[in-house]
């Protein structure tokens, strides 16, 4: 792909032109030019493909929905949200969300708030901001509103990160109390409303708390009943998933095992006149740390969002110190897989040593997190990309994980290239043997199965437990046949079974082709003479542009490429393009099938602490020392910020400001812009503020 074919480069003591061809597998990466241009090669690493990720390498085609039964609302009305007035209503699904918070916008349409954030104590003043990767903005009040008593935030929007891409969308709630006191806090969401626990019955009456944001769930026959606290106008809106579905694995990584998960529910099918009960048995009998439905993660990968943030691979996390259920992060350097910080959630554990390490524990640098998404941020300590992060910590599982097979082809190579189908078999409830088996299919011939039998499931493996060929086996025999059960395939000998998903295992880039040599040029080309070399180490170098036959081959793929672009190209912050005007470049170098994600990057400053006292101290992560910075600062938070002096850029360990112009008592708030060399501004910090003593 070629962007761009040249570009004119000019300083002080010659002009160059440099090509700007880049080798491209499913992303483009991103390079930062420097001041100068040398005029030798550029030693690079070359790697052809994408890292290995569940999310790519598996295709699953989910077919959970074929038994009517099983499947709740189409999926068109997914997002849609009705009202009801009153205390009690029907519902075909268990999973839903409810709120009696609402506003009722200048068109005469309602926004529902589904979700809330607690707020700190004595709030006086709220506003939200969102931050992305091409800096910051305030949220517009119609899409969240405060209570009366200033305790909740209820909102209508959730954080959202893309592992593939990168992207993201981070909220912020900043609050002040009566004193000046400034809090900013990563947006944790929870349901507006949630099922009753013992804590929201009345003990006396055994209903429910009048002042409880809480519902009793009753199950009448194949539907669901709701009862709330309080007679009131209620929005509702039905996830609409199915009963029982299957769920991509919660670990991605190319490190991880990539477990299949089921959703847990319950139904029954007639087919065929006769009537067959779906339940996933095996759910109850895992191991659940403290009670239902919080389990226990050790020791995972994380995500790194940014430079402050990671993800953790399981989303619905139980984060909750004031219950005892902490999180650790454990930070390693990746090169060497030295251990450099241990971070913890519980106090009882700071200044103790993390095994038998020489790293103590640090309870505060863990400031916050979203258990909604699985997001952890930290304070006072720049994540960087050489680092690794583990994880240790709580969440919900709603689903079960089968173990039986490990569907990530790294370590379990005998399915690369061959289809893994899932199923349930049914009328198992209450017999303690397995609903949950799988097939390995190749060709559409059955290669093998798991499905062994017991009392009530039948046997349909290559041999029966005494060693001798099993005459009922469905190993070597079709897949799908022609619909009759005289085919004698799988699906046409048992249309009882409920098909969850299809797996295919795509051909993965293994990590042994990722071949590292130097073999570019100035500018990201491949060197002439080094062509034979770079396809013989990977085929794929073959399809890039300048080395491809002009008319190309025909390699046709449907991907998402990454574009990360310099937010100084575009005119707003100097540059001479719009973003549209990018979009349409880029899109016009791609073949059909084939989207854009455009990501603006550069320097954005991102404040890490803010010390109150006589002096007002701020603080922000290392950027790039020809940058200056900007200090803007407001006695309102909620704009009126005006200029109150620049900072040099020019060291990397010394980022920081002190104001002592400030008067106690006051609270002022501050945000930050990069400036370049030309004087060009950028995108604006996420705000901060304290209060002088």
């Amino acid at each position: 792909m070629s962007l761009i074919h040249e570009i004119s480069v000019t300083n002080n003591l010659f002009e160059l032109i440099v090509p700007t061809r880049q080798a491209v597998h499913k992303r483009l990466e991103y390079i930062r030019y420097g001041r100068t241009i040398p005029t030798r090669d550029i030693p690079l690493e070359y790697i052809a493909f994408d890292p290995l990720i569940a999310d790519t390498t598996l295709s699953i085609t989910d077919l959970s929905a074929t038994f009517s039964n099983n499947n709740t609302k189409s999926t068109a009305s997914f997002d849609e949200a009705w009202s009801f007035s009153g205390k009690n209503f029907n519902s075909e699904t268990s999973k839903i969300l409810v709120t009696n918070q609402y506003r009722v916008l200048d068109d005469g349409s309602v926004k529902p708030y589904f979700y809330a954030h607690s707020l700190p104590a004595d709030t006086v003043s709220v506003s939200v901001q969102k931050v992305t990767q091409a800096g910051t903005s305030e949220v517009d009040t119609t899409l969240y509103t405060v209570n009366d008593d200033k305790t909740v935030i209820f909102a209508s929007f959730l954080n959202w990160f893309d592992e593939v891409s990168g992207r993201y969308i981070i909220y912020y709630v900043e609050s002040v109390d009566s004193t000046g006191n400034y809090v900013s806090m990563l947006y944790n969401p929870e349901d507006a409303f949630h099922e009753a626990t013992f804590d929201d019955i009345d003990s006396v009456t055994g209903t429910l708390k009048a002042d409880t944001n809480a519902y009793i769930l009753n199950t009448s026959g194949v539907r669901f009943l709701f009862t709330m606290p309080a007679y009131d106008t209620y929005y509702v809106k039905e996830k609409g998933v199915p009963r029982i579905q299957l769920l991509e694995p919660a670990l991605q990584t190319a490190d991880d095992p990539w477990i299949a998960r089921i959703s847990t529910g319950e139904f029954s099918q007639i087919i065929e006149n006769v009537s067959y009960h779906y339940y996933i048995e095996e759910y109850g009998l895992q191991i659940f740390v403290p009670s239902q439905p919080t389990k226990f993660a050790a020791n995972e990968n994380t995500i790194r969002v940014n430079k402050s943030l990671v993800k953790l691979q399981r989303e619905t996390t139980n984060i909750d110190p004031d219950e005892g259920l902490h999180a650790d992060l454990l930070i390693y350097e990746k090169s060497t897989g030295d251990l450099l910080y241990a971070l913890t959630t519980d106090t009882s554990k700071d200044g103790t040593e993390y095994s038998d390490s020489d790293i103590d524990f640090d309870s505060d640098a863990i400031a916050d997190w979203d258990n909604e998404l699985g997001l952890v941020r930290v304070d006072g300590l720049l994540i960087k990309e050489e680092y690794e992060v583990r994880a240790f910590y709580y969440y919900d599982e709603d689903a079960y994980e089968y173990t039986a097979i490990d569907l990530n082809p790294i370590f379990n190579p005998d399915i690369e290239g061959c289809m893994v189908v899932i199923y349930v078999v049914p009328n198992t409830k209450g017999s303690g043997e397995a609903s949950i088996y799988h097939l390995i299919v190749k060709d559409n011939i059955v290669l093998s199965t798991s499905q062994t039998g017991g009392t009530v499931v039948p046997n349909i493996s290559e041999y029966n437990s005494d060693g001798t060929p099993n005459a009922n086996s469905i190993v070597g025999s079709l897949y799908k046949g022609d619909g009759s059960s005289g085919s004698g395939a799988f699906v046409d000998l048992y249309p009882q079974y409920l098909i969850l998903a299809e797996i295919n295992i795509l051909e993965p880039a293994r990590i042994a082709d990722a071949v590292r040599i130097d073999i570019r040029q100035i500018g990201g080309s491949i060197r002439e003479d080094q062509e034979d070399n770079a396809i013989l180490a990977n085929s794929r170098v073959a399809y890039i542009p300048g080395i491809a036959p002009l008319g190309g081959y025909p390699f046709p793929q449907y991907a998402t490429h990454v574009v990360k672009v310099p937010y100084t190209l575009l005119t707003e912050y100097g540059g001479e393009l719009t973003l549209d005007i990018v979009r349409t470049k880029v899109e016009k170098h791609m073949a059909a099938g084939e989207y854009p994600v455009i990501i603006l990057a550069g320097v954005i400053p991102e404040i890490y602490e803010i010390l109150p006292g006589q002096c007002i101290t701020l603080k922000w992560y290392q950027e790039d020392p020809t940058y200056s910075f900007n200090i803007y600062r407001s006695l309102n938070i909620d704009g009126g910020y005006s200029l109150l002096t620049t900072v040099s850029g020019s060291s990397y360990t010394d980022n920081e400001y002190i104001d002592c112009s400030v008067e106690s008592g006051l609270a002022y708030y501050y945000y930050i812009r990069a400036v370049s060399s030309d004087g060009i501004e950028g995108p604006k910090s996420v705000a901060w503020g304290a209060r002088a003593t």
